[in-house]
């Protein structure tokens, strides 16, 4: 039985490899690193939101993944992911495991993605058209137009 939280490093073929020395520290996020504090459950929808970044160092990327709240239980952040040297391009896959890693189960869907899109687009693209990622998130907005 493992305990929570966890950090994995993440591999070739985006496998995760748990870390065996990983303690908490919050003033020190371990970059690169995913760091679990609930893992996937059955039944339980997630939505994960994404903030990419230039991967040059100066701005961290990160994808947080969230719990859905219910009637039984509030919302929680239950991973995150974060570096600061992995650009739009190099951050598209790690998105597409943890969409379908924390997958809404009973729709056999994968978790709803949001993407911040101030940077590029790329991201929503090949989620789209290279991983067929299907559970993004479209930004609706009401016009002042009156019918």
């Amino acid at each position: 039985m493992s305990t929570f939280p966890e950090a994995y490093s993440i591999g070739s073929h985006f496998r995760l490899g748990k870390l065996k020395e990983f303690e908490p520290d919050f003033d020190h996020f371990p970059l690169g690193h995913l760091v679990m504090w609930e893992e996937p459950k059955a039944g339980v929808d997630y939505t994960i939101g994404v903030d990419p970044s230039w991967g040059v160092g100066q701005d961290w990327a990160a994808i947080h993944v969230l719990k859905n709240g219910t009637v039984h239980w509030k919302d929680a952040q239950v991973a995150e992911f974060a570096a600061n040297d992995m650009n739009v391009h190099d951050l598209t896959p790690v998105c597409y495991m943890l969409g379908n890693l924390y997958k809404n189960t009973l729709e056999i869907t994968e978790a709803l993605m949001s993407v911040e899109c101030n940077i590029s687009d790329d991201i929503v693209q090949q989620l789209r058209n290279t991983y067929n990622y299907s559970n993004l998130f479209i930004w609706k907005y009401y016009d002042n137009i009156k019918s």
